[in-house]
C-alpha cells in the first residue's frame, strides 16, 4: 500500500515538471507608421482650413462693430456740444453747424448730400454742409449740418448784429470711417448707414457712414422762444 502511494507521487511530480509554461506574447511597442503620420497631418490640415474662415470673419465683424460704437460716440459728442451751446444761450450762429441753403422742411434734412471735401487742419470748424472734418484721432470723418432754422427779429446774433439769432433748428451728423476718404474726394459716398452684420471685409465702410444722428434744438429762455419753437414744429409737419 505504501509502495503504491510512493509510485503515484513520483509519477505526479514527473507529470507536473513535464508541463511547459505558457508563452505570453509581448505587447507591440512599435511607433506610428509613415502612412499613419501622413493621415494625421492631413486631418489637422483639413481642420485648420475649415476653421480659419469663420475665425477671420468673426474678427472682421468685431472690428466693424467696434468702429461703429466709436462712430456713434463721436456723433453723440457733436450733438452734446451743440446742445450745451444752445442751453447756455449766448451762442453765435457761426458756432452752430453750417446750414443747408434752400431747405424749408426740417424733415428733409436727411436728403443732404454726403461731404465732398475735408478741412485741411485738425481741429477745424466746417463752413459749408458739404465740408467734413476729421475726428481728434483722425480715424473718422465727421459731417455736421442743419436746416436754416427759425429766428426772431428781436433777438440778434452776437457776432453779426445785422442777422437774427437762430432759436430753433434740426441738426444732422454723419460719421464715416477714414477708409471712406478716397470715395469722399471722388464724390462716391452714400448717406445710408452701413449695416452691422457678419462680414469678412470693410467694403461697406468705404462708402457708407458708420453712424447717423439727427436732433432738434430750441433756445427756451426768451420771450419769443415758445412761439418760434411752434413755428419750427409746423415746418416739420
Amino acid at each position: 500500500m505504501l509502495h503504491r502511494l510512493i509510485i503515484q507521487t513520483v509519477r505526479g511530480a514527473k507529470s507536473f515538471s513535464s508541463k511547459k509554461p505558457k508563452k505570453y506574447s509581448k505587447r507591440s511597442e512599435e511607433g506610428l507608421t509613415i502612412l499613419e503620420s501622413l493621415v494625421g497631418i492631413l486631418v489637422i490640415t483639413l481642420v485648420l482650413a475649415a476653421s480659419t474662415p469663420p475665425i477671420l470673419m468673426a474678427a472682421a465683424t468685431r472690428v466693424q462693430n467696434k468702429r461703429a460704437e466709436q462712430a456713434i460716440l463721436i456723433a453723440q459728442q457733436e450733438v452734446d456740444r451743440v446742445r450745451l451751446l444752445v442751453e447756455q444761450g449766448d451762442y453765435r450762429n457761426d458756432e452752430l453747424p453750417p446750414p443747408i441753403s434752400g431747405l424749408t422742411n426740417p424733415n428733409r434734412i436727411s436728403d443732404m448730400f454726403p461731404p465732398t471735401s475735408i478741412c485741411s487742419t485738425t481741429p477745424c470748424t466746417p463752413t459749408q454742409p458739404s465740408q467734413a472734418k476729421r475726428s481728434e484721432d483722425e480715424n473718422f470723418i465727421v459731417q455736421i449740418f442743419r436746416d436754416p432754422g427759425v429766428s426772431d427779429p428781436q433777438i440778434r446774433d452776437l457776432s453779426t448784429p445785422s442777422q437774427a439769432q437762430i432759436l430753433a433748428f434740426r441738426m444732422g451728423v454723419r460719421v464715416y470711417s477714414k477708409a471712406a476718404e478716397p470715395k469722399l474726394l471722388s464724390g462716391q459716398l452714400m448717406t445710408d448707414t452701413a449695416p452691422l452684420r457678419v462680414t469678412d471685409s470693410i467694403a461697406q465702410q468705404t462708402e457708407r457712414p458708420l453712424a447717423v444722428l439727427y436732433a432738434d434744438f430750441a433756445r427756451g429762455d426768451l420771450t419769443p422762444s415758445l412761439r418760434r419753437y411752434r413755428e419750427f414744429l409746423q415746418r416739420a409737419n
